[in-house]
């Protein structure tokens, strides 16, 4: 007998789920119920159109191309002057349950993160070492996805950076990370996460 298939095993053709319980059937097109009973609501951030809110395109290359258009402007109020960077996301960023998945908002929080990281030892090239996340609420598709980070304490040799994500204006992840400073410079203009 395989131990992987226990007693619980549902008979085949049965139409029953482990245990002996009908399966659950919804119909095509519902949507997701809420814990309360009603159809989950999907709340989107107001930026449809990055361009025209201010945002500029950021040109880059390899993996953070694959999650999609990365924009950047500079802060307001108390981040006067510190890149913001952003990006739009859309359905092809879904997990299974309808939400963006966290492995994309890591990637934005490290890209992110290894820009911050960049413009404070450039010339010189970095890499990701060490990056802790706190995943605090989910993002619908369709949501503007913004980045803020800051290097709290630099040596020669490692940065220490934290930063969060926003959408809609609720915080979404918190991160906090090290970056190593690597000893020569490349001239390929890269830095952001991983190593450049």
């Amino acid at each position: 007998m395989n131990p992987w298939r226990g007693p619980d095993r549902k008979p085949a053709g049965s139409g029953l789920s482990p245990g002996g319980r009908a399966p659950r059937r919804r119909r095509r097109g519902a949507g997701r119920a809420g814990r309360n009973g009603r159809a989950a609501r999907v709340v989107h951030d107001r930026v449809e159109d990055p361009a025209a809110a201010g945002w500029e395109l950021v040109t880059g290359s390899g993996f953070p191309e694959a999650i999609g258009a990365f924009w950047m402007r500079r802060g307001e109020g108390a981040a006067e002057g510190k890149p913001v960077y952003g990006v739009l996301t859309d359905p092809r960023h879904n997990n299974g349950r309808g939400v963006v998945h966290g492995g994309i908002l890591a990637s934005i929080m490290d890209h992110a993160l290894g820009k911050t990281v960049r413009a404070a030892v450039a010339p010189l090239r970095c890499a990701t070492i060490q990056l802790d996340l706190q995943y605090l609420a989910p993002v619908h598709p369709g949501e503007f996805v913004e980045a803020r980070g800051e290097v709290v304490r630099k040596t020669r040799s490692v940065v220490f950076v934290r930063g969060h994500l926003t959408a809609g204006g609720r915080e979404v992840l918190s991160a906090s990370g090290l970056w190593k400073v690597l000893e020569s410079s490349r001239g390929n203009g890269g830095g952001e996460g991983g190593v450049a």
